[in-house]
């Protein structure tokens, strides 16, 4: 399936535009270099609670808030991956 014109068209300026891959950059430059975008997108559904965890890895712990919360709203309970 072909990429509708205007989606490849985004692309090949992200692409022409020389910027950093996304995944070469920090959590802390991702989440500038997205907001514009998010700002379209609008927010999500209000959040109840924010819980900071911690994600078990092999000989290691993540537990920087900024990559992962377990958000609750009214509707909805579980984790999430989160980058905020």
């Amino acid at each position: 399936m072909a990429l509708h014109p205007q989606a490849q068209a985004f692309l090949e300026g992200v692409r022409d535009a020389g910027e950093p891959r996304i995944y070469e950059l920090s959590a802390v430059e991702v989440r500038a270099a997205v907001a514009p975008i998010a700002g379209l997108i609008g927010d999500g559904p209000a959040v109840e609670t924010v819980e900071e965890v911690s994600i078990p890895v092999r000989d290691a712990e993540i537990a920087d808030a900024a990559i992962a919360r377990r958000a609750r709203t009214e509707r909805s309970s579980g984790s999430t991956a989160a980058a905020g």
